[in-house]
């Protein structure tokens, strides 16, 4: 089993959707694929990834 851990600690849109981006390549690598656990560990700015004003993580990322 793989881990990965992406911390998110800027509010800009455009990290978010990269740090968003990076998480959905490495899900979709069929090599990894049942081996990876991913945490996205958010603070400070990064938090306005999660909020309901903006499009929620689930929406943007695969969760499986």
């Amino acid at each position: 089993m793989y881990k990965a851990i992406y911390q998110l600690d800027s509010n800009d849109p455009k990290t978010i959707e990269k740090a968003i981006r990076n998480i959905n390549n490495v899900l979709k690598d069929p090599r990894l694929k049942g081996h990876l656990q991913i945490e996205l560990v958010a603070f400070s700015g990064g938090t306005e990834a999660y909020l309901k004003r903006t499009v929620s993580m689930k929406n943007r990322c695969r969760i499986s």
